[in-house]
């Protein structure tokens, strides 16, 4: 079957909101659909794919459930199942990375190294290979989230929205602005991997409901949201290391040599900096604005372009 990737994550100017998260909602459960007769065949594609529906679906769904006054009960359900059916399939993709970001880093050491560390990469390939990632739960986790999808476009349907339902969106837009920025700030201050990581979360979060305005406003919800894909990006590389070292700690000292390993842990300590650091001055950048101002603006881009959408219609 020919692979198919999902369509543009944003709305249209000749649609309603709700109208265009509807859409989105159900494209993204075809979309996961789509991807069960050739997950056998390529599972690594097949994750990648679903775990990518699984997040524009969380999106959609947080931005309508943050967006209202009281968030139905229903909604709250299903971002915790939405979580759960990722959380089933993220082992699979954090062994490639680990094993793929410790292969890079020996290539890039100094040549006296890489010889002495390779048992350390034997060593972290059989770990694995003691704890594999069985392919049958995870085509079991595939085919259950199609499913899982058109439950949520079901229930953003059956959503309370208000008259104007910009409101539901600016709102939510207010609220993840707000989030991403105070938690980027603290993770800068307190240096804490966890805070990095909750700080990511919070940013791809936003990164996503972002692009799903940047038609209708380029120059500020587009440049936003590329900002906080390099943001995110930079940010998941640190948490990759993170993983990886608490790896590397855990390995027996008769594994590799042991100053080559201390000069290896000593580049992913360096490298982490260095990501953080780019990190930080991107967000700084990024949410120059305040929250309402932001979202003021937005409304007046938002305007502007549905009224040039109905014109042309």
């Amino acid at each position: 079957m020919k692979r198919r990737a999902l369509d543009p994550f944003e709305f249209r100017s000749r649609e309603t909101l709700r109208r265009g998260v509807l859409r989105l909602a159900q494209h993204v459960a075809v979309h996961a659909r789509r991807i069960l007769p050739s997950a056998a065949g390529d599972l690594p594609w097949a994750v990648h794919e679903a775990r990518l529906s699984l997040k524009h679906a969380r999106a959609l769904l947080r931005l309508v459930s943050q967006g209202l006054e009281k968030t139905p009960p229903t909604l709250t359900r299903l971002d915790a199942q939405l979580k759960k059916a990722a959380q089933v399939l993220a082992p699979a993709r954090d062994i490639d990375v680990g094993q793929a970001t410790l292969a890079r880093l020996i290539q890039g050491s100094p040549a006296r190294d890489r010889s002495r560390l390779e048992p350390l990469r034997h060593w972290l390939a059989t770990q694995h290979r003691k704890q594999p990632v069985q392919p049958g739960p995870i085509l079991a986790g595939l085919a259950a989230i199609p499913p899982l999808l058109d439950r949520v476009a079901l229930s953003l349907d059956r959503a309370p929205w208000p008259k104007h339902a910009w409101k539901v969106l600016e709102s939510s837009l207010q609220t993840g602005y707000r989030r991403a920025r105070r938690r980027l700030a603290s993770a800068a201050d307190s240096g804490e991997a966890s805070e990095f990581h909750r700080a990511r979360t919070s940013t791809k979060r936003l990164m996503y409901q972002t692009r799903l305005l940047r038609s209708a406003s380029p120059a500020r919800a587009g440049r936003l949201s590329r900002q906080l894909d390099r943001i995110q990006k930079l940010l998941g590389d640190d948490h990759d290391l993170a993983l990886l070292d608490a790896s590397l700690e855990r390995a027996p000292a008769k594994v590799g040599d042991p100053k080559s390993k201390k000069r290896l842990r000593a580049t992913l300590a360096l490298r982490q900096r260095k990501l953080r650091r780019r990190a930080t001055r991107l967000a700084r950048e990024a949410f120059l604005e305040r929250a309402a101002p932001f979202a003021t603006r937005l409304h007046r881009d938002w305007k502007s372009w549905r009224k040039r959408g109905a014109r042309q219609s």
